[in-house]
């Protein structure tokens, strides 16, 4: 006990006889010697118009089954929640304490595709009753459509635009519709490394359009063109809206009651609708501002929802209201309709209103 209290008491002296190091900063020009510099983030990807002339030319004949196949296995129409949700092949089953699959004898299936989103994005979905996080989702296409692949690695062994193969053993509905069909077991291997030198990645099709999601649109990529009437934030999940026309920021004036009650009873309905944030915060306060203000439904745009990775936001890539973008990539059903967004490249700025 004695040699303990003795070293206590050294211990307190030597304290005692140093310096305050914090009034004595280190010199670090030596270290870094030239001034930071800050660089622009170039993340391209080759967006080409799906075409006559612009095909994948897969699933290559004989050789695999097409995306289309695979969906076809799954339900079209909503499903209750006592329903199968999950399909096996009969080696593949899972150990489901209160049942919810269902073996498919079309599984295994081969089917080939291009990586359309890079593999990083976040679901946390049901399986087996109990929740499971998949840190590296990412969706695939073929000339006959397109699905989620869910995986659970925050290690991308190929990039948007590379080809795959893929083993199916597994596919689920993340929720009640067909919208959320997705790809829950699977092993893959890369065809072809089509990404080049200097970031230049393999050609991605795409189709333009201008209508509300529906049901043919998911999973396949997808370009729109609006305006931003709600900008992506960490307060609502880096979630980006846009319009196909331009609604201008409130000037302050007074807003009719009557009209902006009708407005709000037909802003967010429908697969069109803007959400309610965004109806009662901009929309309507925009097309009922003065006294006597009247609705007209005509007016109302037609909104679009992108959801930003997590780390674009981070990196503080955010889009001011009113401007005019256009946005692609992979139209997704994860609690919300959205376009993903992992990289910057599928954002353009097209430049003044």
């Amino acid at each position: 006990m004695l040699k303990r209290w003795a070293l206590f008491v050294l211990l307190i002296a030597g304290m005692g006889c140093s310096g305050d190091l914090r009034s004595d900063p280190v010199d670090t020009s030596a270290l870094w010697p030239e001034l930071p510099s800050q660089e622009t983030v170039k993340e391209p990807i080759t967006f080409v118009p799906r075409g006559e002339g612009a095909q994948y030319g897969l699933p290559r004949a004989a050789e695999a089954s097409s995306i289309a196949d695979l969906i076809a296995l799954l339900p079209n129409e909503d499903v209750g929640f006592g329903d199968a949700r999950t399909f096996t092949s009969s080696a593949g089953r899972l150990l489901c304490p209160s049942g919810g699959q269902e073996v498919l004898a079309q599984l295994p299936m081969d089917i080939e595709g291009v990586v359309t989103l890079h593999p990083r994005r976040y679901m946390k979905i049901p399986v087996c009753d109990q929740d499971e996080k998949h840190y590296g989702v990412f969706t695939i296409e073929d000339d006959t459509g397109g699905i989620v692949v869910l995986r659970d690695s925050r290690i991308a062994h190929f990039d948007v635009g590379d080809r795959v193969r893929m083993r199916v053993h597994a596919l689920t509905l993340t929720y009640l519709g067909p919208e959320t069909r997705a790809v829950l077991s699977a092993s893959t291997e890369l065809l072809e490394a089509t990404s080049s030198i200097e970031g230049v990645q393999g050609s991605v099709l795409y189709e333009t359009t201008d209508e509300p999601f529906g049901l043919a649109d998911f999973s396949r990529v997808r370009r729109v063109t609006g305006y931003t009437v709600q900008s992506p934030t960490n307060k609502n999940f880096s979630s980006l809206v846009i319009s196909n026309r331009y609604i201008p920021e409130p000037n302050g004036a007074d807003v009719d009651r009557i009209c902006e009650l009708n407005c709000l009873g037909q802003c967010n309905v429908g697969a069109g609708g803007c959400g309610e944030a965004v109806c009662s915060d901009l929309i309507c306060k925009s097309l009922c501002e003065g006294a006597g203000a009247t609705f007209n439904s005509d007016a109302l745009p037609i909104c679009w929802q992108a959801g930003l990775d997590t780390e674009l936001a981070r990196r503080g890539y955010s889009y001011p209201l009113g401007s005019h973008l256009s946005v692609t990539g992979p139209v997704v059903d994860n609690y919300d309709v959205q376009i993903w967004v992992q990289q910057l490249g599928q954002i353009e700025v097209l430049g003044e209103n």
